[in-house]
């Protein structure tokens, strides 16, 4: 699912989306082992800085109400990445609960763009020779927290 969120009137421009995907089979399993496969992860979350403070969570919880729509979805799950300052508080405050947080992990930049680079290539996922060899830069290791929202009981 994508969702947006616009301004009211014609023609206005998008000011958040939400991107939701199956998750790996790992992270659904860690969440939601009974049933792997109902099992949807919020990717993206993102929100123009000149909106209100409330449209994160309007935009949640009215992407959440759409997907409760389709009965093959039980459990969502998010992450907050911390290397990046955040903390989940805008989940907690949608009535997300807290499930742990990940093992710590590197995290690589490009030092030209600023932009976190990912060590997974395709289907390689790259050592840090290569990641070095490539002009990216470790800036450290660091965990995510993760959060769950129950849709349906089992």
């Amino acid at each position: 699912y994508c969702h947006g969120l616009f301004r009211r009137g014609l023609m206005q421009p998008c000011v958040g989306v939400a991107w939701w995907i199956p998750p790996t089979r790992g992270c659904a399993q860690a969440v939601w082992p009974a049933n792997w496969r109902a099992v949807l992860c919020l990717s993206r979350l993102v929100i123009a800085p000149e909106v209100p403070r409330n449209a994160c969570s309007f935009l949640l919880a009215g992407s959440i109400k759409l997907i409760r729509r389709d009965p093959r979805w039980e459990c969502l799950v998010t992450f907050a990445d911390t290397w990046q300052g955040h903390t989940g508080s805008v989940y907690l405050a949608a009535n997300w609960q807290p499930a742990g947080e990940t093992v710590a992990e590197a995290t690589w930049v490009d030092p030209v763009t600023g932009r976190m680079v990912a060590r997974k290539a395709g289907g390689h996922t790259r050592t840090k020779a290569e990641m070095e060899a490539l002009g990216y830069v470790r800036v450290g290791r660091f965990v995510r927290k993760r959060f769950v929202y129950v849709l349906k009981m089992r």
